[in-house]
C-alpha cells in the first residue's frame, strides 16, 4: 500500500484484518509527510511490514521517517524509481521518489519468496508433515524472520536495508535451491 494517513480509519483496518485473516500479506510505506513527520498509518499497524526508502547504495534519504526503536526498520530503494504516470499527465514514465516507491520492490521481493517456496514445494513435495510452510511463510511473524535474513551483517544505519541475495546466496554458485530452501526454513523455525 502506497499511501498513508495521520491516524488510524475504522473502515481500512477493518479491511486489512479480513486481509490478514484470509493470508494476505501487505506491505506498507512508511510515510508520505516526509522526514519531519513520523511514520504513517496503516504503515504504523502491527499488521502490516513497513517499508522505508534509501537509495540504491543504502544511503540515508531525507524524506523516510526516522527509524523506530524496537521494531523493524526495513527499508528498500525509494529514490529515483522508473515509474509509469498517465500520459495525459504529460508523459509515461517518469522518475519517482518516495517510501510509496519503496514499498512495491518489497512486495516484489516477498511475492518471490511465496513463489520460490510454491514452485519448490510443486517440484520436490510438501517439505513437512508437521507445518504448512508456506502458510507460515504468508503470516506477517513467518514473512519477518524471512526478510530479517535479508539484512547485511555490516548495516551503515539504523534502517535495515534489504538486500535478497543475503538469503538466497545468489552469488555463490555452490548454493542450489535446496540450500536456499533451508535458509528459509530456518528462518520460519526461528518465528516458532
Amino acid at each position: 500500500m502506497s499511501f498513508g494517513c495521520p491516524d488510524r480509519i475504522d473502515e481500512i483496518d477493518a479491511v486489512m484484518k479480513r486481509a490478514q485473516d484470509n493470508g494476505v500479506l501487505m506491505v506498507v510505506a512508511a510515510s508520505n509527510g516526509g522526514g519531519l513527520e513520523g511514520i504513517s498509518w496503516p504503515a504504523k499497524s502491527d499488521r502490516v511490514i513497513c517499508v522505508h526508502a534509501l537509495d540504491g547504495y543504502g544511503n540515508c534519504s531525507d524524506f523516510t521517517p526516522n527509524p523506530q526503536r524496537h521494531s523493524h526498520n526495513f527499508a528498500a530503494p525509494g529514490i529515483a524509481i522508473m515509474g509509469y504516470w498517465p500520459v495525459h499527465l504529460g508523459m509515461a514514465r517518469r522518475l519517482m521518489t518516495g517510501t510509496s516507491c519503496a514499498a512495491p520492490i518489497v512486495a516484489g521481493i516477498v511475492a518471490v519468496l511465496l513463489e520460490f517456496v510454491r514452485k519448490y514445494e510443486a517440484e520436490n513435495g510438501p517439505l513437512r508433515h508437521d507445518a504448512e510452510v508456506l502458510k507460515r511463510l504468508k503470516g506477517r511473524q513467518g514473512m519477518v524472520k524471512v526478510l530479517e535474513k535479508m539484512i547485511p551483517k555490516a548495516q551503515r544505519n539504523q534502517y535495515e536495508f534489504l538486500s535478497p541475495w543475503e538469503l538466497l546466496n545468489a552469488h555463490d554458485k555452490r548454493h542450489d535451491d535446496h540450500s536456499r530452501m533451508n535458509n528459509i526454513l530456518e528462518a520460519l523455525d526461528s518465528a516458532g
